[in-house]
């Protein structure tokens, strides 16, 4: 039998899809990530719809067909029914990195920011113990809070009480506060979500772009290298030109930032302090990259208000020549950070 799609939905984030698939023998959930710098597919099982095989069939699998969960990893090894499809609905991480399945109001599988690593592919509530294809996902298991702030999170774009006026113009506030008024507004969110803008601010001798809005949504990946994520997942970014540059620079740097403000998602990874990435933010030819610094670690300082309890980094983006990046790959951020002070 071909598998027939049972449900497919673009993540809001607008870099993913999730999809479920029955063939008549088993029943998966996919999640495929379209970067623009790699594309991923995630895999979690999430029922057998016949009696369940005393271990995984090769020879199926061989032949591409959809394993089926061994009999022992099954909380039902007779089968289970087809979803009931009108019940089903999906939940996306507000990170944009992780999914999950809910039939009716219970969540029944799960892909999360690690699934795809060490052979665990995700979680699913008719699975037991530690399954090749699925683990099991417990009532205690701490992803059914971390969903439900998910659900809550949607909801609250969804019923016009979103954040965005109010990190709007605290942010603004701020910027302007500490720096100057602000010159220039521009949206650069293409009237899509999640809304975003950009300002502009003389300030002495120089001329400072900065984002508003970046914070909305916490950054994907970064539980996969910080123990601690909070401090990390909410930036904005911000670049620093001379009072004296023209306009077509203005332009540039101004189209190169708001770029970068949508690249975590679009990637699913993360910014912070010391990272770089290919860019030109300067659009001169010279420029080849860009280098992220903390704004309490370098540059103009500036504490940002928090959002939904999480503190928000504001990342100076600095342009870096090809000598400057191989600088920074062989002894690190500071070096770079050191010359440009």
């Amino acid at each position: 039998m071909e598998p027939e799609l049972v449900l497919d939905e673009a993540s809001p984030h607008g870099n993913a899809h999730a999809y479920v698939e029955d063939d008549g023998r088993v029943v998966f959930l996919y999640l495929r990530f379209e970067a623009e710098i790699e594309r991923r597919l995630r895999v979690v099982w999430v029922r057998n719809r016949g009696r369940a095989p005393s271990a995984m069939r090769r020879d199926e699998m061989a032949r591409g067909l959809p394993p089926m969960m061994p009999a022992k990893f099954c909380a039902h090894p007779s089968g289970q029914p087809a979803l009931d499809r009108s019940a089903l609905r999906l939940v996306w991480l507000p990170e944009g990195d992780g999914v999950a399945l809910y039939e009716r109001d219970e969540m029944i599988a799960a892909i999360v920011p690690w699934s795809g690593m060490s052979g665990f592919d995700g979680y699913a509530r008719d699975a037991l113990g530690q399954g090749p294809l699925a683990w099991e996902l417990s009532r205690d298991n701490v992803l059914h809070g971390r969903f439900s702030e998910a659900k809550e999170y949607w909801t609250r774009w969804e019923s016009g009480e979103s954040p965005w006026s109010r990190v709007q113009q605290a942010q603004l506030d701020c910027y302007e506060e500490h720096f100057d008024k602000h010159s220039r507004y521009y949206a650069i969110d293409q009237g899509q979500w999640p809304p975003k803008a950009l300002v502009r601010i003389e300030w002495g001798d120089q001329i400072l772009l900065l984002t508003i809005g970046m914070c909305i949504r916490p950054q994907p990946a970064v539980e996969m290298f910080a123990e601690e994520p909070t401090p990390l997942r909410r930036v904005e970014l911000g670049a620093t030109l001379p009072a004296s540059s023209d306009e077509e620079t203005i332009r540039n740097a101004s189209h190169a930032l708001s770029s970068l403000a949508s690249y975590p998602w679009h990637n699913v990874t993360w910014f912070g302090h010391g990272h770089s990435i290919e860019a030109d933010l300067l659009s001169d030819g010279k420029h080849i990259a860009v280098l992220l610094a903390d704004s309490s670690m370098w540059g103009p300082s500036l504490r940002l208000p928090d959002v939904d309890g999480d503190p928000v980094k504001l990342l100076w983006v600095i342009p870096l020549t090809a000598e400057e990046l191989e600088l920074k790959s062989s002894h690190g951020a500071s070096a770079v950070l050191t010359g440009k002070s």
